[in-house]
């Protein structure tokens, strides 16, 4: 998936043994060729030359718009000789279909050293950031500066939403915030009236239509969490807005865990059926009344959800994914056998979806691989070499050219970041470039969702 720095996040990349020892002569200008043998390089585009020359130490899952332009968050070091305070400064740049850098902008500079998930958005031109202390919107044409505000968040798990030209997000201090869209008015901050007296430690806020849903955890100091969903009409907001339904969970709902939303304004979310049992999960379905629709268990420790054109839900686990109707029914299941893994998956618009398993036990031969949505079985893996395939021949320029692209592969495969782009191409986002591999004709599909990859412009909105 992956990032060092988010190892739990996308694909599950990390540990990717090449088998080849890399030529420590290869000048790290090189750049990768031209013509490469391997038909899965769609382009490379070189980002440390918009960054002042220096390696991108963080960066978050980037966004993409209509025309497939992605906008990508990035972290560099900028500390100086002089400098005690550790200082990032953090980038957000356009990259075009043909890997060109259309503009580049220095959000800010801090002393805080992370940048973590979902903190980038796209809607009706514009880009918004979310970082700790600040919210940041820019003009996504040429990455000018519109406008900022000085926000709190104490845990960077705390979600924004952008719809109906508002940008919902949820503060430390219990707080669901709106600001215009355009030009960043605050148009209300509505008090949460949570279970406990603890600030909000994380929450979600997802849209369907014109309803916002967001979840708000707190942790009492028996380490058990609290959570409710409150559920607001969002051309309806100001500060005196409450919520028009309240669901309180009855389960342990760790807000690591994923919230996903259907096309029926229904809220799915992953919970923990017994706060001491370390396997018993549940799937709960939440209407747009706060009423319960079903609770059926799923395999254990499952992190995310997503929703096909159906509202089937599809939910996953190290080791095993489960298919789930609309209504509650376990419609196929399928587990991995020991020691390999499965990772997080995409889906494709061919009733497939892109997936990585690997052998969990030395965290080798990590592949993209095409799993079917009705079986969950896999259909084919990508090779070992991926994405440039080794050179035949023992020629002391085939060696040196083999040796280049098994750095390439190491590269790409150890990420900073992976994801899917809009038009199901596969993204990697390493120190100083950006890898876009091709789709073979296999698109995301139309309608389906998810918190992280299914809404492709990150609003976290359908």
């Amino acid at each position: 998936m992956i990032s060092l720095t988010n190892f739990t996040k996308l694909f599950f990349w990390a540990g990717l043994t090449l088998g080849v020892v890399s030529c420590t002569s290869t000048d790290d200008s090189d750049e990768v060729p031209t013509t490469p043998t391997s038909n899965d390089i769609k382009w490379v585009a070189n980002i440390s030359t918009g960054l002042n020359g220096s390696d991108v130490l963080k960066a978050s899952t980037p966004v993409f718009d209509a025309s497939n332009t992605g906008y990508y968050l990035l972290q560099i070091d900028a500390t100086s000789s002089n400098d005690i305070n550790n200082r990032h400064d953090v980038y957000v740049t356009a990259i075009g279909t043909d890997s060109i850098q259309k503009w580049v902008s220095k959000i800010t500079n801090s002393t805080i050293s992370f940048l973590d998930d979902n903190f980038l958005a796209y809607s009706d031109g514009k880009i918004v950031v979310l970082l700790q202390n600040e919210m940041i919107c820019l003009n996504a044409a040429g990455g000018q500066e519109l406008w900022r505000k000085n926000i709190h968040r104490e845990y960077t798990k705390n979600e924004m939403a952008i719809s109906n030209q508002k940008v919902l997000y949820v503060d430390s201090e219990k707080h669901l915030v709106c600001f215009n869209l355009t030009d960043g008015t605050e148009l209300a901050r509505i008090p949460l009236d949570n279970i406990t007296t603890a600030d909000i430690r994380a929450s979600r806020v997802v849209v369907c239509g014109n309803l916002a849903y967001v979840t708000a955890s707190d942790i009492s100091n028996n380490t058990t969490w609290y959570s409710k969903m409150d559920i607001f009409k969002i051309d309806q907001l100001t500060s005196l807005s409450a919520p028009l339904h309240t669901y309180t969970f009855p389960y342990h709902f760790d807000p690591k865990r994923d919230l996903a939303v259907n096309s029926k304004g229904q809220a799915l979310a992953i919970v923990k059926n017994v706060y001491d049992s370390p396997y018993d999960y549940k799937l709960i379905c939440i209407d747009s009344t706060g009423t319960e629709v079903f609770s059926t268990l799923i395999p254990d420790d499952c992190t995310q959800v997503l929703v096909d054109a159906q509202d089937n839900a599809y939910v996953q686990s190290d080791d095993q994914i489960q298919k789930i109707s609309s209504t509650g029914v376990v419609l196929s299941t399928h587990s991995f056998t020991s020691p390999d893994f499965f990772s997080q998956m995409q889906l494709l618009n061919n009733q497939t979806f892109y997936a990585f398993v690997g052998d969990n036990s030395s965290s080798e031969n990590v592949r993209p691989g095409i799993y079917s949505m009705g079986t969950l079985v896999e259909q084919s893996r990508k090779g070992e070499w991926y994405p440039y395939t080794q050179v035949s021949g023992s020629s002391i320029d085939i060696s040196n050219q083999n040796d280049q692209r098994a750095e390439y592969n190491t590269e790409f495969n150890f990420a900073l970041e992976h994801t899917v782009d809009a038009e199901g191409n596969l993204i990697g986002v390493t120190k100083n470039k950006i890898y876009c591999l091709k789709n073979y004709n296999q698109t995301l599909q139309n309608n389906a969702w998810s918190t992280d990859f299914g809404n492709l412009q990150g609003t976290q909105a359908r």
